[in-house]
Parts: C-alpha cells; structure tokens; sequence
C-alpha cells in the first residue's frame, strides 16, 4: 500500500465525515473515518486486480457490485478508469 493511496483514502473520509457532520447534522466515530477509508483503500487494489487481469486475459467482463459502485466509482474494463459521479 502506498503513502499516495493512504493519504487520498484519509483525505476522502475526512471530507466524507464533514459534510455528514455539515449536511446530514450526523455524528460519526472517528473509528468509523479510519475504516471508511480502510476499506475504500481495499476495495481499490481489488478492484485495480481484477481490471488487469481481465485486461491481460483480453476479456470485457462485468466486475462484480462492490461498495465502491455504490458509492458513486464507476468501473470500466475497456479503459481500466474509474469516474465518480460527485454526488457522494
């Protein structure tokens, strides 16, 4: 796991947990900050597993659901991008 994806993962949840707090007036543990951002990171490398072994092997499969296509990241085989939609 690299310090990039560490920090970008933080990052995010730290955000994720402000506008909770900001928008929605929800409190959330700071357990729960660390482990959104714990999980984004896996779901991530999994998701960047599948993506080259499905572009190595030549297939265009459908990955399966994960939290993070319910979150917003959309996943492409072809192009092996992910595009979030902003409404997280």
């Amino acid at each position: 796991m690299e310090q990039s994806q560490v920090l970008a993962a933080t990052i995010w949840s730290l955000w994720k947990h402000r506008n909770l707090k900001v928008c929605e007036n929800k409190n959330e543990l700071s357990a729960m900050t660390v482990d959104r951002a714990r999980v984004l990171i896996e779901e991530w490398q999994h998701a960047n597993t599948d993506i080259l072994a499905a572009t190595h092997q030549g297939a265009h499969q459908q990955l399966p659901d994960s939290s993070l296509q319910r979150e917003g990241v959309q996943m492409s085989t072809t192009s092996a991008t992910y595009v979030h939609n902003l409404h997280w």
